[in-house]
């Protein structure tokens, strides 16, 4: 019995030490580091510490978690620094006002269009990539100071078995017709029917609806989850979430995305309180964010890349590389312009579908002025 008792102590040693001969290298492998050989150095890093990310979720992409997303790409960051942390928090914009009125700030920031001026980051000295479209950096005096790295953007969706009860059209897009064209009239004849009357016949973000030359009021979101209202100007998300409904019962819908104008895009910075490593590792943090590979992993959420390579990325859903080929070409408005004109856009959007024609100019003429003079 004691044989057996010494010999089962023998193979339990011989266990434990070829785990511990072999576990520092299987977690190397696992976790791209050699922690072992750290270990027996005493090697420690430049730099060390907790850098805080901010992202301030205005829109979301067709699928999935944008704050998820950029948790992924932290842990690549972490692997390849050792001592360095990148913490993710998910804000709305309310959320992060009341964080900020309280004192607290972010060492970077992922905001959509129109949230912040170029004085509330550190000027960034990167090589920068090139970009989809007209998308820029939000610079100032000849300094870099955020860069876009998605975007999104508005697809007409129509619910298909009421646009045939209520006797409406779907838009004719063949050869050279034009897409906004083709849009604004269906939404137009839509708008002017009587069968539309009671509920409305589209639901619709005001500045989108009057850069079409619409006017009249404009439906509840509500009503058309509903199935009251035929037509809807809704963003990435919006179609996800009703494809994800119709498999559960939802309604059949038809989509066409619009194309052309976007202010649906997210930028990344680094606030201007960040200072030393919290700065350096801030700017690597956005290199690496804008490289290929991470770029291309945006579409798995749906969403577009705002970068530009020679590779065409692939949508596993038919309706969003059609998304993509629509947008590949983004037009975007300056985002220091958009700051400084969103007020105005929204009350000159106001009056143009009240049906002042003089305010629907005006709206337009700044348009162009904010850089998005394309409107196919």
């Amino acid at each position: 019995m004691k044989k057996l008792l010494f010999s089962l102590r023998c193979v339990v040693a011989a266990l434990i030490a070829a785990f511990l001969f072999a576990a520092p290298k299987q977690l190397d492998e696992a976790l791209g580091r050699n922690f072992y050989r750290e270990w027996l150095s005493g090697t420690k890093p430049e730099w060390s510490g907790v850098i805080t990310l901010w992202h301030i979720a205005e829109f979301k992409s067709e699928k999935g978690s944008l704050s998820a997303y950029l948790e992924n790409i932290a842990a690549c960051y972490e692997r390849k620094y050792p001592g360095v942390y990148i913490e993710v928090t998910g804000l709305s914009p309310n959320q992060a006002r009341e964080r900020l009125s309280a004192g607290e700030k972010p060492h970077l920031w992922s905001f959509p269009m129109g949230a912040f001026k170029a004085e509330q980051f550190n000027a960034l000295e990167l090589d920068l990539p090139k970009f989809r479209g007209n998308l820029e950096p939000l610079s100032a005096d000849g300094a870099v100071y955020a860069l876009p790295y998605m975007y999104s953007g508005y697809f007409l969706i129509g619910n298909t078995v009421l646009v045939q009860q209520l006797g409406l059209s779907w838009p004719s897009i063949s050869g050279e017709t034009n897409r906004q064209d083709a849009i604004a009239s269906t939404l137009k004849e839509a708008m002017a029917s009587p069968a539309t009357r009671r509920y409305g016949a589209l639901f619709s973000p005001k500045l989108y609806a009057a850069k079409l030359g619409l006017t009249g009021t404009l439906a509840l979101e509500g009503d058309f989850k509903a199935g009251q209202v035929p037509f809807m100007l809704g963003d990435a998300r919006a179609l996800g979430d009703l494809n994800r409904k119709m498999a559960t019962g939802g309604f059949t819908f038809d989509a066409l995305p619009l194309g052309g104008f976007t202010e649906q895009v997210l930028y990344i910075g680094v606030d201007i309180g960040a200072k030393g490593g919290f700065l350096e590792h801030g700017t690597q943090f956005i290199e690496l964010l804008l490289t290929k590979g991470q770029q291309l992993k945006l579409t798995a959420l749906g969403a577009i890349p705002a970068t530009a390579f020679d590779e065409v990325p692939k949508y596993q859903d038919s309706y969003l590389q059609l998304f993509f080929e629509a947008y590949s070409s983004p037009c975007s408005p300056s985002p220091s312009l958009y700051f400084e004109h969103k007020e105005e856009l929204d009350a000159l959007s106001e009056a143009a579908l009240r049906g002042d024609e003089s305010s629907l100019e005006l709206l337009l003429a700044l348009l162009i002025r904010l850089g998005c003079a394309q409107q196919a």
